[in-house]
């Protein structure tokens, strides 16, 4: 793209589902290679959850694009519409999966995840139930501002800390109306409270307000709740404030259910790492080893440090975050008494208490 003295991002590619950017770019006073991460892989669609005498089988199809996705992870919940939790051991490498961990009289809400060749996960799938609750059971369910059909007031922009990285947010002025419409699937008629996650302005969502000054991402909830009827609908949502950001929304007829977080789907944190051991390497190392986390959606583990037994995990502490259960800590200054915590961290942030202190 033109003279390398002046260029500054030159062949862009693609990966095939989209995923990544691969670039070339001399920003930083050298021609290196970079790569960043643009969307999730696509949820998988058609998903279905049948009683196979005292199991569950779960059967799902691959979304339109899926040629860099390694296989599927499922999900398994007692309520609609969070608090899941991995049932699969390993990655499946085909579209369908028998849960044998379950009550043949229970009832269960699925969802399942696409994962790519390089461990990128995408978003839950729309939800599969299954069971005699079914019927009577609260429901709730999640999508994102994104996914419908919009006017030219709302903009699609990319957000790190969003949902599946993206959201809509209004760029008109103050005198005009920005529209959109989020296509969703109700599973029973009902009266559904909406909450919405939104920041920096206000919004209407079915006829409800929605208001935050905040330019984090905060869930609110609407004052009352909204009559759906089952099957498909389209949730109208409005802005004539300028700069407002709509990530996502909940309907729910559950008035004890609070979101949290990013989508609030797996709000159960890694049991407590155990066995934490620290071990002086030298006058300045210490090598650090503790019991693996069984936990099926670790991402990784959280290492803090202090100068008492009692101290906080915090940033201000926090030394490393590694993949694997051990760890080497160096330049420590001598003479002094060091405390270790360790954590375990799943694939949506959730972490678990610290273990007991180590010290070195």
């Amino acid at each position: 793209m033109g003279n390398s003295s002046n260029m500054i991002l030159d062949n862009c590619v693609a990966s095939p589902d989209g995923t990544k950017v691969l670039f070339t770019s001399d920003v930083l006073g050298r021609y290196e290679i970079f790569y960043v991460v643009a969307r999730l892989p696509e949820k998988p669609v058609y998903v279905d959850a049948v009683n196979a005498g005292q199991n569950v089988a779960i059967s799902w199809a691959a979304s339109k694009h899926y040629k860099e996705t390694a296989g599927y992870n499922v999900y398994r919940s007692d309520v609609s519409g969070y608090r899941y939790e991995q049932v699969n051991e390993s990655l499946v490498d085909v579209a369908s999966f028998m849960d044998t961990s379950v009550d043949a009289n229970g009832t269960y809400y699925y969802v399942v995840t696409a994962v790519d060749n390089s461990g990128l996960e995408g978003c839950y799938s729309a939800q599969a139930a299954v069971g005699p609750g079914v019927a009577t059971d609260h429901r709730t369910v999640f999508a994102e501002a994104e996914s419908g059909s919009r006017n030219n007031g709302f903009w699609k922009g990319f957000y790190g800390t969003c949902s599946d990285l993206y959201y809509v947010w209004m760029r008109l002025t103050q005198s005009e109306n920005a529209t959109a419409v989020i296509p969703v699937q109700i599973p029973r008629s009902g009266d559904y409270y909406i909450w919405a996650r939104i920041k920096d302005g206000s919004c209407t969502i079915e006829g409800e307000s929605f208001l935050t000054a905040d330019t984090r991402w905060n869930w609110v909830r609407s004052a009352s709740p909204v009559a759906l009827p089952a099957g498909a609908a389209d949730i109208d949502v409005n802005s004539t404030v300028y700069g407002t950001g709509i990530d996502a929304i909940y309907l729910t007829t559950d008035t004890s259910f609070t979101p949290v977080g990013k989508n609030s789907m797996d709000q159960i944190a890694p049991p407590q790492v155990t066995a934490l051991a620290a071990t002086p390497n030298g006058s300045d190392k210490t090598n650090l080893s503790w019991d693996a986390s069984p936990a099926g959606d670790l991402h990784h583990y959280n290492l803090y440090i202090g100068t008492s037994s009692g101290f906080a995990c915090t940033s201000e502490t926090l030394v490393a975050s590694p993949a694997d259960n051990d760890y080497i800590d160096w330049g420590l200054p001598g003479g002094s008494t060091w405390y270790y915590k360790v954590t375990a961290v799943d694939r949506q942030g959730n972490e678990s208490q610290p273990s007991p202190a180590a010290p070195r």
